[in-house]
């Protein structure tokens, strides 16, 4: 039997709820580290037990473990106006000798 249970309030969940599940990485390179979230949009039983699934109870959960993650929480007026300063920088090619 598969149990799923709140990655922030350890809840159990019934069959009937819905839940909210996403997917959750972590790639460490030699110079930054990045951390990434992906929510999908329908909780699926099949999905909920691959490696990296991540399981909320509720919207409040989901926003304690974004905190957890990445910090304080960015004004959302401030992700709309920055989204282009937000990429990452280009890699600039090395010039062969």
């Amino acid at each position: 039997m598969i149990r799923f249970q709140c990655e922030v309030c350890d809840r159990l969940k019934r069959p009937e709820e819905a839940w909210i599940l996403g997917f959750a990485a972590e790639h460490l390179g030699v110079t930054q580290a990045r951390r990434e979230i992906a929510v999908v949009a329908k909780w699926d039983d099949v999905r909920a037990i691959r490696p990296f699934a991540v399981h909320f109870c509720s919207q409040g959960c989901k926003q304690v473990y974004m905190d957890k993650m990445f910090g304080e929480a960015v004004p959302e007026a401030a992700t709309r106006a920055g989204k282009s300063a937000a990429r990452a920088p280009r890699r600039r090619k090395s010039k062969a000798a």
